[in-house]
């Protein structure tokens, strides 16, 4: 660690401030707070969002949220963020699509799995500062296969839980 002055305290920074972030990342630190810290539930200290207020909508909120969510994935590819971490911010956008396109459990499972968040701070810690963020016509072709990927993990989501309600269905009138 530096020398620092004695009347100068060093405090680590734990997140960017706000003047040191690029208009893009500002504005898409709001989205994944809006997503899953919005509002507070009373009497406890968790927080809640559009993420977890859309999945009670049956199917369709899933999939919107998670189109959404590839917003960041999206940015990350954009800010030049390691392939290995793309493919992580992937893997939390699955598991909040699978078990969230599961009724009940996954709208529980929806307060509590704060991927918005957990991609966002991924996409902060590991973005390339050397170089400049790569220019949006350049990733638009990344974009799209993020829209498909996403549709096609949405939609393997909630064929793969319909199909595990019709199982359990046939199991218990069976």
């Amino acid at each position: 660690m530096p020398e620092t002055p004695p009347d100068k305290v060093y405090i680590p920074e734990v997140i960017d401030p706000d003047g040191s972030l690029p208009a893009d990342l500002l504005l898409l630190r709001r989205f994944s707070d809006l997503m899953d810290r919005a509002v507070a539930i009373p009497g406890t200290s968790q927080r809640v969002g559009f993420d977890a207020a859309a999945g009670l909508i049956p199917g369709l909120g899933d999939v919107v949220t998670g189109a959404m969510s590839g917003w960041i994935i999206v940015t990350a590819i954009r800010h030049r963020v390691p392939l290995s971490k793309i493919f992580r911010m992937f893997f939390h956008l699955l598991v909040d699509l699978l078990v969230g396109a599961i009724p009940v459990l996954g709208d529980v499972f929806d307060v509590f799995h704060k991927q918005n968040v957990m991609n966002m701070r991924i996409l902060l810690d590991h973005r390339n500062r050397q170089l400049p963020p790569r220019r949006k016509r350049d990733v638009i072709g990344a974009a799209i296969v993020v829209v498909i990927v996403v549709s096609i993990m949405a939609i393997g989501a909630i064929t793969a839980a319909i199909f595990g309600i019709y199982w359990l269905a046939q199991q218990r009138y069976s």
